[in-house]
């Protein structure tokens, strides 16, 4: 086949990623070529993001980008797209200009910063579209690869492709790090490939080295050596007491950033907004609102380029205000652990503490669609018709919660995930690759459009799963660790490498912080 691959962006592991997929291709025979910017973009994500001229940033990214790893043949987004209108520009960089300003409410979408930031971005997303049909063309693609696919120019790349009939899987770095998260025809926001495979595996057991590969990554939470995820939270925190009403339902909301996922489909709700929803549930469940707490999420006291969550936060305050419901603040060092441990029921709106919830043996409920929302170990009401799940996930054993968290992380992880055998995080940034993939799933992914589990095995009993399941409600994060079977596979190192002269690259990018900071 001839495919092309496109990462505009030089960020880490990213362009490794691509690299690494590259390779097994032309391994097995197919032809490929590539897109970049090369400075031709009028503005992108990371300039509105820092703030930052073309003169500061365009040269660091053409220097970091597939030019420093392969040879070509190398086209760029040089079709201005002069002759191209339509609102479809003004839709595709929306995600974009959400996550810029870090929107929470529809009202956010009003400022006069998001206008300008949209009005900024819209040309550059035009030249990637225009640009992508060209390229398609001129190289007659039968497929691509393609970094992200949600933002900006990215998405432009993503919607040429669909137009142009031509396949494509959007290639992005896993939730917890190792593999890597390969979507067909879509964005990494897509949930139908999660919920097909959650459907497919929720009632089938885990073997014990399964179970145990789970049960290490979320011990890795409590133990605080997460070192691999892209942003760790909560970090030297406190631990406190329930600090509302311990009589009744202890319900802890723990709401999470809607910004980077507002506009897709797949993540629509019946709420108007999150608030909402969760009032849904508390009314719904009769709960005495003074045994609410609040947490506000950490990463909202956090800087990520120009902005804090500061939106977010004050949408929640103001919230908890109405309703008279205790709140804990973002920039707060209470640990949000401890008070998972002290709460009946844990609300979410598609966040990852479901699996630490669900570890404790909580149940949980998200009010927003999620990778793990068909998966069983929450429960999923995005609907007024859908709050009788409420009731349902109450009446779970806490073994119940534990085991089908497992699963459903293991789903997640091993199964959603792909070369997760052969692409592994030793950091947030740094990865090795090891011998023994295969273009094959890439191959059958472009043609089939539709994602196979990573790894098909299930348990014949649940005997093995049963006694990971005790270990973690015991609580016995430590022993979990020792036990956990050595993941480095028996295979050679595959060597992905920066040409000689830019390797000094990497060491440099390794004393700066790891985020899309």
């Amino acid at each position: 086949m001839r495919i092309g691959l496109s990462s505009v962006y030089a960020w880490r592991p990213h362009v490794e990623h691509l690299v690494y997929l590259n390779e097994l291709l032309v391994e097995d025979g197919h032809e490929t070529c590539f897109l970049v910017c090369d400075a031709q973009s009028p503005s992108c994500y990371t300039r509105e993001l820092r703030g930052s001229s073309r003169a500061k940033e365009c040269p660091a990214c053409v220097l970091g980008g597939l030019r420093s790893f392969v040879s070509g043949p190398f086209d760029s987004l040089r079709e201005d797209g002069s002759d191209l209108f339509g609102d479809q520009f003004k839709a595709m960089s929306h995600s974009s200009v959400c996550t810029l300003v870090r929107t929470e409410a529809e009202s956010d979408e009003r400022r006069s910063d998001f206008s300008q930031a949209h009005r900024r971005l819209i040309p550059a997303v035009r030249r990637a579209y225009a640009s992508a049909r060209a390229w398609i063309q001129k190289r007659r693609l039968e497929g691509i690869l393609l970094f992200n696919g949600r933002m900006d120019v990215t998405r432009g790349i993503l919607e040429a492709a669909k137009d142009a009939g031509i396949p494509v899987v959007t290639v992005e770095r896993t939730w917890f790090s190792d593999g890597l998260l390969l979507t067909p025809n879509d964005g990494p926001l897509a949930l139908t490939p999660h919920h097909q495979l959650n459907e497919r595996y929720r009632e089938h057991p885990l073997t014990r080295g399964q179970a145990l590969l789970v049960a290490r990554r979320i011990a890795s939470r409590f133990l605080q050596t997460n070192t691999t995820e892209w942003r760790s939270y909560n970090l030297n925190a406190r631990r406190i007491s329930w600090p509302a009403n311990q009589e009744g339902l202890k319900v802890l909301i723990l709401p999470s950033s809607r910004n980077e996922v507002e506009g897709h489909p797949d993540w629509q709700t019946e709420w108007s907004t999150s608030g909402e929803a969760i009032d849904a549930v508390l009314r719904h469940l009769r709960v005495d609102k003074s045994a609410v707490v609040l947490r506000c999420h950490p990463n909202w006291a956090e800087r990520i380029g120009q902005r804090t969550g500061e939106l977010s936060e004050t949408y929640y305050l103001d919230w908890a205000e109405r309703n008279n419901v205790h709140a804990i603040r973002s920039a707060d060092n209470s640990s949000s652990l401890s008070l998972m441990d002290e709460a009946d029921l844990v609300i979410v709106n598609g966040g990852s503490a479901v699996f630490e919830a669900g570890a404790l043996g909580k149940p949980c409920v998200t009010v927003s669609p999620a990778a793990y929302s068909e998966a069983g170990n929450c429960a999923a009401v995005y609907s007024n018709g859908m709050l009788e799940r409420c009731e349902a996930v109450l009446s779970l054993s806490k073994k119940e919660i534990v085991k089908r968290t497992l699963r459903a992380g293991y789903t997640h992880n091993y199964r959603h995930s792909q070369f997760t055998q052969y692409v592994r995080a030793k950091s947030p940034t740094r990865f090795v690759y090891y011998e023994g993939g295969s273009a094959k799933r890439i191959i059958d992914l472009l043609k089939s459009g539709r994602l196979q589990p990573d790894d098909a095995t299930v348990a014949v009993d649940t005997a093995d799963e049963d006694e990971v399941c005790e270990m973690i409600i015991a609580r016995d994060w430590g022993r979990i660790a020792s036990l956990a079977p050595d993941e480095e596979p028996a295979l050679p190192l595959k060597r992905i490498r920066r040409r000689a002269a830019l390797r000094w690259l990497d060491r440099v990018r390794d004393l700066m912080p790891s985020g899309d900071t």
